[in-house]
């Protein structure tokens, strides 16, 4: 993701990355923070911010302890605040559920 700081001043801003997972019935938050970066941008600097996913990133915990990534499609959400409407997003789809390791 391109990041610009088109404000007035020199400043720190913390881009946050958020993932929505598949629908299940298993209880989970709506969206849970899976990374940030506090990155420091003078006026008008643009930086480009990379997050990497890996299985753990994309995992939960079952209600029988176990930590699985689930079948379905995740919503990624990268921006300075929580996801709301207007956030971009992009989409990840895992065609098979599988248990990792903790």
């Amino acid at each position: 993701m391109v990041v610009l700081n088109n404000g007035p001043y020199d400043s720190y801003n913390v881009i946050q990355l958020y993932i929505k997972t598949p629908v299940t019935s298993m209880k989970s938050p709506i969206y849970q923070l899976k990374g940030f970066e506090n990155e420091f941008f003078k006026v008008n600097e643009k930086k480009e911010i990379t997050f990497m996913l890996d299985e753990q990133a994309l995992s939960f915990i079952t209600d029988q302890g176990k930590r699985v990534v689930l079948k379905g499609e995740y919503i990624i959400y990268i921006d300075e605040n929580q996801p709301t409407k207007k956030t971009k997003k992009a989409f990840l789809t895992i065609d098979k559920e599988k248990e990792i390791s903790y």
